[in-house]
């Protein structure tokens, strides 16, 4: 017997049958090859009957990797596999009927889930065509596709492309005993594989799923990569991470922007938490930030950075941060699961310095995928986040039916309202912008939201789970809404992508584009409340600044105490961009009493809320005590001067020794600052954010979580910016 070529084999079966072969095929008994057979019904196995004796014997190996080669051995004659592809023929002829036996495997299901497919055609039994399918699947049954057919061909039969005559009982049985060698290897194969997956289970806690390949642990899952006993980020291993990503591992990642700020690029992060969470994929995020704003000198800012480049046409001078330095990396995995950085995505996969995945810009690089056997599958904006003609969600809506309701607006129907969305607000609108715009159109709407609801379900339109509206700049997760949506426009990321076999079999799903820049936060809309729930806990509770901002941040807002005397106090955002001055004090002024106004409205919400410790009821009118925190992004001293001047207070007038210490390096950076003002803001009793920033989205997250569950009446936004 021929010995198996390449590694060692992970299943060896040999047979060896002397005697007359009788009308059924031999049969397993007790799992085993050679026992009693058991009676088969004629029917099912047509007759390849003689009743002269033979020995035959035959093995077949199948070695543990995929890219190997196996052998199938009958008497010295051999039918191989390599490169992943089964190839055995059999041909005989029994009175003008005719064998074969094709057996195919390209698809390497082995490893990966994906199904088989065996085609048996076996003897004709008296003119009859029987077909019959089964399917090999991980997770479901096998199937086996058999189907007959009548030939007459030349006389003899061939084995292994050789003419042979004669000893017909002979090949019947070689006929029978490859395609039951067959398929035994692979179901004890399937049943070993499935076994170690189900003993990995046990110990990882992952569910597996033959559709989506094997999932990125689920939330909540320890993740075991390193942090140092005060809980701050240590860069992983290449062999801590083979061993968190195991075998097989599937990643998703989305384009970065190299052009962005922080808080452009953490809202690019939450969008591939989410997209990672509905596909079943480990998320890589964006491995670093540019700095834009060194407050010392630039070549101290270059040492405490990964690399600074030059302003160019390209954009402004920068400074490269990890982000690890911006998020709590560690925690960020404690409470979702397995998360890669970029750079630890290079790590794992041992990029070098030259070879380059992400470009200057930020955008992942298609060439540069060939890593290891990395297949990756792009989906692109156009094919899929289009807002104006897509209503994107993360699952299937339910099936519709019409409601039972008695609620109908007279004269509407799916044709008239679906353009009406598109002429005024897109595939989706709240019952708010419903009502004003049939209201406007002559429509009479006389209900409340429930009977508006009902109304627009007869017009095909469907619950939809999101955000409000009025955020979708600054992207928070502060104000969840229902919406109501076309559902005849609406495309599931799961049943759109997941299910295509270049998607769902590609080691990397890349989302390209401004996916997160111009659609919902999270990248879809929710087909449950169950599901944008959870994506709302995650972001509220997952990410946040490191140990370091945090502390300090605490530490100034003790000193806003402080300086308030032990009373309420208040926090504002003014952007440079959003601010009504160009460079003279005079528009710096009517921008920060605009301000005023609004912090005085804040201190009247306070007083309906029964806030202790206010100051007296003159104060509230006059404000001439109040001093309030003001972040803001100006450098111009004049106008920080007219700010202060009317009672603000900057970081710079409450940072002492003390947070410095505590911040280190970090305080060189201006951009890093924001952090400590971040923490300020969300500190405060009351916050007035800029409806144009998505640092007050993130302020706004910080306050709705665990770490400051602020009311959701504490905060406005200024419309004005």
């Amino acid at each position: 017997m021929s010995k198996p070529r390449g590694e060692s084999p992970r299943y060896q079966r040999s047979v060896s049958i002397e005697g007359p072969i009788s009308a059924a095929a031999p049969s397993r008994s007790n799992g085993a090859w050679g026992g009693a057979e058991e009676e088969g019904d004629d029917d099912a196995r047509p007759p390849l009957a003689s009743s002269r004796t033979t020995t035959m014997t035959g093995s077949v190996t199948y070695p543990p990797t995929r890219d190997g080669e196996c052998v199938i051995s009958f008497d010295g004659r051999e039918v191989q596999r390599k490169d992943s592809v089964w190839s055995v023929s059999v041909q005989s002829q029994f009175d003008g009927d005719h064998v074969s036996s094709v057996d195919d495997d390209s698809d390497e299901d082995d490893e990966d889930g994906v199904n088989d497919r065996s085609e048996l055609f076996p003897i004709k039994n008296k003119g009859r065509i029987v077909k019959s399918e089964r399917r090999n699947s991980r997770e479901g049954p096998w199937r086996i596709e058999s189907r007959e057919s009548r030939t007459r061909p030349e006389d003899g039969w061939i084995v292994g492309g050789r003419r042979w005559r004669g000893a017909a009982p002979a090949v019947a049985g070689l006929v029978v005993l490859i395609l039951l060698l067959l398929l035994t290897s692979m179901k004890v194969m399937d049943e070993t594989y499935i076994r170690e997956k189900i003993e990995g289970r046990e110990e990882s806690k992952v569910v597996d799923s033959a559709e989506l390949g094997p999932p990125r642990p689920a939330l909540g899952t320890k993740v075991k990569l390193d942090s140092d006993p005060e809980g701050e980020y240590i860069a992983p291993s290449r062999l801590k991470l083979q061993e968190e990503v195991g075998t097989e591992p599937k990643f998703l990642v989305m384009d970065g922007d190299d052009a962005r700020n922080f808080y452009d690029l953490r809202v690019i992060i939450e969008t591939v938490l989410n997209l990672a969470t509905i596909s079943s994929r480990i998320p890589v995020i964006p491995g670093h930030v540019w700095m834009r704003s060194c407050r010392v000198k630039r070549k101290d800012c270059t040492q405490n950075s990964l690399d600074h480049r030059e302003e160019s046409w390209r954009g402004p001078e920068g400074w490269k941060i990890g982000i690890e330095h911006l998020i709590d990396i560690p925690h960020l995995r404690k409470i979702y699961g397995l998360v890669l950085t970029q750079s630890e995505f290079s790590t794992l996969f041992n990029v070098t310095p030259k070879m380059t995945l992400w470009s200057q810009a930020g955008v992942w690089n298609m060439e540069s995928t060939a890593l290891d056997g990395l297949s990756t599958s792009e989906i692109t904006s156009n094919e899929w986040f289009n807002d104006a003609q897509f209503v994107r969600m993360d699952t299937n809506l339910p099936s519709w039916t019409e409601p039972e309701s008695d609620a109908v607006i007279v004269g509407l129907d799916t044709a008239r309202v679906r353009e009406m969305q598109v002429d005024n607000a897109g595939r989706v609108w709240s019952l708010d912008r419903a009502r004003e715009l049939l209201t406007k159109t002559g429509f009479k709407v006389d209900g409340d939201n429930h009977w508006l609801e009902e109304a627009l379900r007869k017009v095909e339109q469907s619950r939809v789970y999101s955000f409000d509206e009025r955020t979708d700049q600054i992207k928070t997760v502060a104000q969840p809404v229902v919406l109501m949506a076309d559902r005849s426009r609406s495309f599931s990321f799961t049943d759109e992508f997941l299910t295509q076999p270049r998607h769902r079999d590609a080691s990397l799903l890349y989302v390209s584009g401004p996916i997160w820049n111009e659609g919902r936060l999270g990248g879809v809309h929710f087909a449950s409340q169950e599901t944008r729930d959870q994506f709302v806990n995650m972001i509220l509770e997952a990410i946040r600044p490191p140990k370091a901002y945090i502390e300090a941040g605490k530490m100034v807002a003790e000193n806003m105490v402080k300086v308030n005397e032990g009373r309420k106090w208040l926090a504002t955002e003014m952007t440079s961009v959003a601010a009504v001055h160009t460079q003279g004090s005079s528009s710096a002024e009517a921008k920060i009493l605009n301000q005023l106004g609004l912090l005085e409205k804040g201190l009247a919400e306070l007083s309906a809320h029964k806030a202790k410790n206010l100051p007296s009821k003159e104060h509230l009118q006059v404000l001439s005590r109040i001093k309030y925190f003001l972040a803001t992004d100006e450098t111009d001293p004049a106008t920080l001067v007219t700010y202060q001047r009317r009672r603000a207070v900057l970081l710079k007038d409450l940072l002492s020794e003390i947070e410095l210490k505590i911040l280190g390096w970090r305080a060189m950076f201006g951009d890093l600052l924001q952090l400590v003002e971040q923490e300020v803001m969300a500190s405060s009793d009351y916050f007035i954010g800029c409806r144009v920033s998505r640092r007050t989205g993130a302020v706004l997250d910080a306050r709705m979580g665990p770490r400051f569950e602020r009311e959701e009446w504490s905060w406005t936004l200024d419309e004005a910016a």
